[in-house]
C-alpha cells in the first residue's frame, strides 16, 4: 500500500464511524457541581479524536499554511481569545472546549483539500447509517441497549426503567427512544437530518453510474428511518419541510411520484409526531432560557468562557432535580452566554465579504437552515462530539471540488 492512500482509507474509516463516540471520560475536580458528577465538564478523548490526529499529521504542511494565514488576518481576535483564556476561572475547561472548536476547522480543512470521490465519500456514510439503523431498531423493539460489540462502539447501557432516559408513550405503550451510539435520542435525530439535507442537496447528473445513485438512495432511506425512530419532534418536522422543498424545486415533475412522495412524509411523520414524551419539557427549556437570558445581560460582553456556563447556572433554583446540569437548549443563546458579544461580532465583520458570497449557494443555504431550525431548539451542534464534527464534514465537503464537479 502506498503512502498517499493511507490518509484517504484514515478518512474513510472516520466517516464511518463519524457516528460512534467510544472513548474514554476523564473526571476532575472541575467536573463536579454540588458534588454531582457532569459529563459536559468531564475531559473526553474518542476513536474519533484519534482518527483526526493521524489525518493532520499527514495534512500538517497544508494545516500550518492556514494557520499562518489566520493568524495575520485574525491576529486581533485571536488575542481577544487568549484575554478570554486568561479571565477563565476555568482555563483547563475552556482549553478543552477551545481544542475542540479548533478540531472542527481542522476536519473542514482536511475534508475541503482532500482528493477523493463521491462515491467513496457516501459509502461509509451509508455503512454507518445501516449500522446505526439496525441498532436503534434493536433498542427499540427490546426497549434496552445491545451491547456486546456496540459496547465498542459508544452504544451507553440503558433500559426503559433507567432514571431521566428519553422515553415516550406511543400509541398506549411506553418506549424506549433509541439512542443508537449517541448521547440522546435527538443528537441522533439532528445528525441525520443534516446528512439527509446534504445527500438530498446532490443531484444526480450523467456522470453518475448506478453504483453511485444507489448509495446516495440507501443513505437517503436509512437517514428517513433514522430520523423517524428518534421521535426527534424538531428533526422529524425538519424532514418533512426539507421533503417538501425538495419536490417543489425539482425539474422533472412527475405529479404521482410528488404525491406518493409527500403522502409518505406526511403520514409516517404524522404517526412518529404522535408520541408523547417528557410533558414538562417546554417549561424545562423555558427556564433554561430565562436562566440563559439572565446570565447573557450579566456578561454581555464577553461570556461567561467556554464551558463555564454550568458553574453559574447551578446556582439559579429549579424544581427539577439536577436539570441545572443542562445545557440551554438553543445553539444561539449557549454561543452568545459563552462567547459574549465582543468576539463574535468582530469575527463577523471580519469574514462578512467571503460569507456573502457563500452563503448564496442553494446547498449552503439548506445546510444552514437545517441548523438554524434545530439549534433553535437544542445545543448538540456546539456540547456533541457526532454533532460537532459532522459539521466540520459537511462544510468542508461543499466547499470541496467533487461538489462543485456535481453540480455542473
Amino acid at each position: 500500500m502506498s503512502v498517499g492512500r493511507i490518509p484517504k482509507l484514515l478518512f474513510l474509516l472516520f466517516l464511518f464511524l463519524l457516528p460512534t463516540q467510544f472513548g474514554k471520560h476523564f473526571f476532575f475536580d472541575f467536573s463536579y457541581i454540588n458534588g454531582i458528577r457532569v459529563d459536559y465538564l468531564s475531559i473526553a478523548f474518542y476513536i474519533t479524536d484519534i482518527l483526526v490526529f493521524f489525518l493532520a499529521l499527514f495534512k500538517l504542511k497544508e494545516i500550518l499554511m492556514e494557520l499562518k494565514r489566520y493568524f495575520v488576518e485574525y491576529s486581533f481576535v485571536l488575542t481577544l481569545l487568549i484575554v478570554h483564556l486568561l479571565a477563565s476561572p476555568q482555563w483547563i475547561v475552556e482549553t478543552y472546549h477551545l481544542i475542540r472548536l479548533f478540531e472542527i476547522w481542522v476536519v473542514y480543512l482536511i475534508t475541503r483539500n482532500l482528493k477523493i470521490s463521491l462515491k467513496n465519500i457516501l459509502a461509509p456514510l451509508a455503512l454507518g447509517a445501516l449500522f446505526q439503523s439496525i441498532l436503534t431498531l434493536a433498542q427499540f423493539f427490546s426497549k434496552s441497549s445491545i451491547q456486546g460489540i456496540f459496547y465498542f462502539f459508544g452504544e451507553r447501557y440503558l433500559t426503559v426503567s433507567t432514571p431521566n432516559i428519553a422515553k415516550a408513550d406511543f400509541f398506549g405503550q411506553q418506549i424506549l427512544r433509541p439512542y443508537g451510539t449517541f448521547s440522546h435520542p435527538n443528537s441522533l435525530g439532528g445528525f441525520y437530518l443534516l446528512l439527509y439535507a446534504f445527500v438530498l442537496s446532490l443531484k444526480p447528473n450523467g456522470q453518475w453510474g448506478r453504483g453511485l445513485v444507489l448509495i446516495r438512495q440507501v443513505l437517503i432511506i436509512f437517514s428517513s428511518i433514522l430520523i423517524f425512530i428518534s421521535f426527534s419532534k424538531t428533526a422529524i418536522i425538519g424532514y418533512i419541510g426539507l421533503t417538501f422543498v425538495s419536490i417543489l424545486i425539482q425539474k422533472r415533475k412527475c405529479i404521482p411520484c410528488i404525491i406518493s412522495s409527500l403522502l409518505t412524509a406526511l403520514v409516517v411523520g404524522g404517526i412518529f409526531l404522535q408520541a408523547h414524551a417528557d410533558p414538562f419539557s417546554l417549561e424545562k427549556r423555558l427556564l433554561l432560557v430565562k436562566h440563559a437570558t439572565t446570565i447573557i445581560k450579566d456578561h454581555l460582553l464577553l461570556g461567561t468562557g467556554l464551558g463555564q456556563y454550568l458553574y453559574i447556572q447551578s446556582v439559579f433554583s429549579t424544581p427539577y432535580p439536577y436539570f441545572f446540569l443542562q445545557p440551554v437548549h438553543n445553539v444561539f443563546l449557549l454561543g452568545t452566554m459563552q462567547f459574549g458579544l465582543a468576539i463574535p461580532l468582530l469575527m463577523l465583520t471580519l469574514i462578512w465579504k467571503p460569507l456573502k458570497k457563500i452563503v448564496t449557494k442553494p446547498q449552503i443555504l439548506i445546510i444552514l437552515f437545517v441548523i438554524g431550525v434545530t439549534g433553535m431548539a437544542d445545543h448538540y451542534w456546539i456540547t456533541l462530539q457526532q454533532n460537532m464534527l459532522l459539521l466540520g464534514v459537511v462544510f468542508g465537503l461543499l466547499q470541496n471540488n467533487i461538489i462543485s464537479a456535481n453540480e455542473q
